[in-house]
């Protein structure tokens, strides 16, 4: 028969060995996360693109009134003023019925200024009738000879001054402003500063009045040439790093072999369904009018744009509407932080609200994050 062994331990020992078992847990090590210092500089792509110099005003020129055209007062080439009369239709019995409202209004205004006259003699001697009335000084039927005499005569007076004469005039007035306003439609002015670009009517045609389709050709065209613009179009992967009011330099080769300083003025927000590009304007001073529409220009843009905030693209984040980077503080904990971006270059995103120069925002290992918590940091850039 076999002896059983057993392994006696001291108590102290298997209480070290059931404490062993049930240790506490060890905290967790931080995250780690890479990390980027918020700086200014500059976008690292220049966008070179073709395009040619356009109006930023033009009109197609008609009369609002149909008649025999008699006088046209510019020519092409010519420069004019806003407000200056380019061309007068026959306006012959326009005139005359402007001649006549104005005597109307004249007549009404001389007949306002007799009844005023005659109101105020009127007005005396209504007040003195009552002083006489009171006396009993009407020897002629007591109040019946002071309502005859003196009250009826200043009241009709009073009627034909303040409600027959204004009336009246305000007749003749409408009146007037009627064909003044029909005279007015023989008259073409020019709607902006500018210069005549066409010209397709002569004395003595005869104009149809305004455009009665889509298409018709005006009796003249008319532009305005400063400022002027360059109109080109960018692909898809260019065009968010464009902004309103960022600087371009601007090369008509037609013109000069320098580049002239523009500003964009206009980054289109769809592209267009036919290309696939977005349209992008960039203004250019033209004083002189050497700067013809149709010309074709070479655009290049951000080659002056030092000075920006800038973050690495890595680091932003977006979640439906909001934008926002992780921000390092010196304790190594993180804040998320919400912000409003710029153009980008596709490496780097402008920065236009929300950090400062200095501040350290994380670039990788953002997933998971919460706030306040602390982050081990195993690459600076």
């Amino acid at each position: 028969m076999k002896q059983a062994r057993f392994l006696i331990l001291p108590l102290a020992a298997l209480a070290a060995l059931w404490l062993s078992g049930c240790g506490t847990t060890t905290a967790s090590a931080p995250p780690a996360v890479e990390t980027a210092v918020v700086a200014r500089g500059q976008l690292s792509n220049n966008v070179q693109v073709s395009g040619k110099l356009a109006p930023v005003q033009s009109a197609d020129l008609f009369t609002l009134a149909a008649g025999r055209v008699a006088t046209v007062n510019v020519d092409v080439g010519s420069t004019v003023r806003a407000g200056q009369v380019l061309l007068t239709l026959d306006s012959a019995t326009q005139a005359a019925a402007v001649e006549q409202a104005r005597a109307a209004v004249a007549q009404a205004q001389a007949a306002e200024q007799a009844d005023q006259v005659a109101f105020d003699t009127a007005r005396t001697n209504y007040l003195r009738g009552q002083a006489l009335l009171a006396q009993g000084a009407i020897a002629q039927g007591g109040q019946y000879g002071f309502d005859n005499a003196y009250k009826l005569p200043y009241q009709q007076a009073d009627v034909k001054l303040h409600q027959v004469d204004p009336a009246a005039l305000q007749a003749a007035q409408a009146q007037l402003q009627s064909a003044q306003a029909a005279y007015n439609l023989t008259v073409l002015t020019a709607p902006f500063d500018g210069v005549i670009t066409a010209r397709n009517v002569d004395p003595g045609a005869m104009s149809a009045g305004p455009p009665a389709i889509p298409g018709e050709t005006p009796l003249l065209v008319e532009v305005q040439l400063n400022p002027i613009y360059a109109a080109v179009n960018v692909g898809e992967d260019q065009v968010n790093g464009l902004q309103v009011g960022q600087q371009a330099q601007v090369r008509v080769s037609g013109v000069s072999d320098q580049s002239l300083t523009g500003t964009v003025s206009h980054v289109a927000a769809a592209a267009n369904p036919d290309n696939k590009t977005y349209l992008v304007e960039v203004t250019l001073p033209n004083p002189d009018g050497t700067l013809k529409p149709g010309m074709f220009a070479s655009v290049t843009f951000n080659e002056d744009n030092a000075g920006y905030l800038l973050v690495p693209n890595q680091a932003v984040v977006h979640q439906g509407s909001d934008t926002s980077v992780w921000v390092v503080g010196k304790d190594q904990t993180v804040q998320k932080r919400s912000i409003q971006t710029g153009a980008t270059d596709g490496q780097k995103t402008v920065v236009d609200d929300g950090l400062a120069a200095g501040d350290v925002v994380v670039v990788s290992g953002q997933q998971g994050l919460t706030p306040g918590e602390k982050v081990a940091v195993q690459k600076s850039s």
